[in-house]
């Protein structure tokens, strides 16, 4: 079985897998090119130049909406950015190269959950959980015996906004009035989260971060006491917003700790994706003893799994 895989979007890509082994990949923003880069034509003609024989399937992430007749209509092509049923996904014959190719695009949440299990040392077969944790979606999954998924709770949403959004409000440069931040924002706060030295918010950090976190997704200008907001414009070199950081990071963390705590099912792995979540993960990571750390990556690295 040949399958030649691609998502459209940020970190755009195309990978080659034939009977389960990955050929090449191709990746958008390497080779010095912009980060988050979606796929170019460029970057098609590499992927034909290195395909040997027509794939047996074309399959593609599903992605956000591309104009207003696919709001309307949907869309043969676009599998969607949300949506885990699977009779969501789209299953066509097509054609490449004049040559005979199914087309096969699920939406980009099943993508993350799908990914996450099939990189995973979890059998099929296993129940099982997933947390998606990225710049859309802080949500747990069950995948049951049969490999059905199903939603336990949207935790967080727009986890990865939010990160950002705290960014901005250190940044001079980050206009505090806009909608949303600048996507690369989310993991420049992880990055600077390592450099925590403080656990204990004040009650002016506290109030900003209930803000930020609790209830629906809002712009750094809805918060009432912005002018006098901690860290506000103080500049990302500044030692107390670090600190600060680190407290945030781990509130986010601590929110899908405590829900799986509390309602999921002990004993079953549960997997993380989305680059949030593998982010945050490395960040739990430095703050632990060197020994510690060193145990927490090689079985990170190894299964991408946890046991709750």
């Amino acid at each position: 079985m040949r399958i030649l895989a691609y998502n459209p979007g940020h970190d755009g890509a195309v990978a080659f897998v034939e009977d389960g082994t990955l050929s090449f990949s191709i990746e958008a923003e390497k080779g010095s090119n912009y980060r988050y880069s979606a796929i170019s034509v460029s970057d098609v003609l590499d992927v034909v130049g290195e395909l040997s024989d027509l794939p047996d399937v074309i399959c593609m992430s599903g992605w956000w909406l591309r104009d207003h007749y696919e709001f309307e209509h949907g869309s043969r092509r676009n599998g969607g950015y949300r949506g885990i049923a699977e009779d969501l996904a789209i299953h066509e014959k097509g054609r490449f190269l004049r040559g005979r190719s199914d087309y096969f695009s699920s939406s980009h949440e099943r993508s993350h959950i799908m990914c996450a299990f099939g990189m995973s040392s979890v059998p099929i077969g296993e129940p099982c959980y997933a947390l998606v944790w990225e710049g859309e979606m802080g949500t747990f999954y069950e995948i049951d015996s049969l490999g059905r998924v199903s939603v336990v709770k949207d935790v967080l949403t727009q986890p990865g906004n939010r990160y950002a959004l705290l960014y901005g409000l250190a940044d001079p440069d980050f206009p505090k009035d806009g909608p949303y931040p600048r996507q690369s924002d989310a993991g420049k706060l992880m990055a600077l989260a390592s450099f925590s030295n403080r656990s204990i918010a004040t009650a002016e950090e506290q109030a900003l971060l209930e803000f930020l976190l609790d209830g629906p997704y809002r712009k750094l200008s809805d918060y009432p006491g912005l002018p006098q907001a901690p860290h506000l414009d103080v500049g990302l070199e500044d030692a107390s917003f670090r600190d600060f950081a680190g407290i945030y990071s781990d509130a986010i963390f601590a929110r899908f700790e405590n829900f799986a705590r509390e309602h999921l099912e002990r004993g079953r792995p549960l997997l993380i994706a989305g680059g949030c979540g593998l982010g945050s993960r490395l960040v739990q990571s430095q703050k632990a003893t060197a020994a510690a750390r060193l145990t927490a990556d090689r079985k990170f690295r190894a299964s991408l799994s946890y046991r709750v």
